[in-house]
């Protein structure tokens, strides 16, 4: 039992040490994009957003860094400040004990990359242009089973 214990915790040590995932898209039959990465092509994000109105609001988004090296956004809600900051906090709890992240939301993955002017920095990768893409933010999990998502159902 000892020596297979061994062998077990030398194939996890391999797998998430040595291995070469960074980044993977899957779409299931319901339409529900999954993005999986490593945490480190995760950024969680509150934007200052101008209304029509005058008025300031905060949007939650988490940005992600896809396999051509540019930035895609998951868009959450518009809010204000204080819960946007709560927002964001409860998604880098995700990322900071996870080792492997499904950020799971719904929109066309396929539109074609449009590059724009702005820039967003990830550690361990540098400053990536964001392409125009986006989908809607559901839920984010890492691989211990940990989830957030601005709407708790989205997690069960």
């Amino acid at each position: 039992m000892h020596y297979l214990r061994n062998n077990i915790l030398t194939f996890i040590i391999f797998f998430y040490g040595c291995s070469s995932f960074s980044y993977k898209t899957v779409v299931d039959k319901d339409g529900v994009i999954q993005i999986i990465a490593t945490p480190d092509h995760f950024l969680p994000y509150c934007e200052k957003v101008i209304k029509d109105d005058g008025t300031v609001a905060f949007g939650f988004m988490i940005l992600f860094l896809d396999e051509q090296k540019t930035v895609e956004g998951a868009a959450g809600m518009l809010t204000n400040k204080k819960t946007c900051l709560k927002w964001k906090t409860g998604a880098k709890k995700i990322l900071d004990i996870g080792e492997l992240i499904t950020l799971k939301g719904f929109g066309d993955i396929e539109e074609p990359r449009t590059a724009t002017e702005f820039t967003y920095t990830f550690n361990k990768h540098g400053s990536y242009h964001i392409n125009g893409r986006s989908i809607n933010f559901f839920s984010i999990r890492n691989n211990y089973g940990s989830c957030f998502s601005v709407n708790p159902d989205r997690c069960r």
